[in-house]
C-alpha cells in the first residue's frame, strides 16, 4: 500500500542487499510506494545512486524522481555526482536531472552545463 512506512523501511533495507537485482527491484518498488518527499527514503536512494552497478544506479535515479520531486537539492546533488562516471551513467544522470529540475533550477542546469563544458575541453 502506498505510504506504508513499514514496507518502505523494509524496502530501504533491501537497497543494501548483496544482489544487484534485489537492489534494483527495491528502488523500483520505492518509486511506487514511498510517500513523496520522504527524507529517509531519499537518503537511502541517494546511497544507492552511488552503487557501482549501472542497473542499481539507474533504478535509484528513477526512484528519486518519483520520491524526491522537482528541485530537491540532495537528489540533484547525488545525481550530478554521476556525471562523467561512464557514457551510459551520464546519459541516465542527465535525463534524471532534466526530470528533477523545476523551471529555472540553477543547481541542476549548472551541473549539466559544467559537465558539458568539461567534456569540450
Amino acid at each position: 500500500e502506498h505510504g506504508d512506512m513499514c514496507t518502505v523501511c523494509a524496502l530501504c533495507g533491501r537497497l543494501e542487499d548483496e544482489h544487484w537485482n534485489v537492489r534494483r527491484a527495491a528502488a523500483e518498488a520505492l518509486a511506487q510506494l514511498a510517500p513523496q518527499g520522504d527524507e529517509h527514503t531519499i537518503t537511502n536512494l541517494a546511497r544507492a545512486v552511488a552503487h557501482h552497478d549501472f542497473d542499481v544506479k539507474q533504478g535509484a535515479m528513477e526512484a528519486l524522481v518519483a520520491v524526491a520531486g522537482k528541485g530537491h537539492p540532495h537528489a540533484i546533488s547525488c545525481v550530478s555526482a554521476c556525471l562523467g562516471v561512464s557514457r551510459d551513467v551520464t546519459k541516465v544522470a542527465l535525463d534524471t536531472l532534466v526530470r528533477l529540475a523545476h523551471h529555472g533550477c540553477e543547481r541542476a542546469v549548472g551541473a549539466a552545463i559544467m559537465y558539458l563544458d568539461d567534456e569540450r575541453e
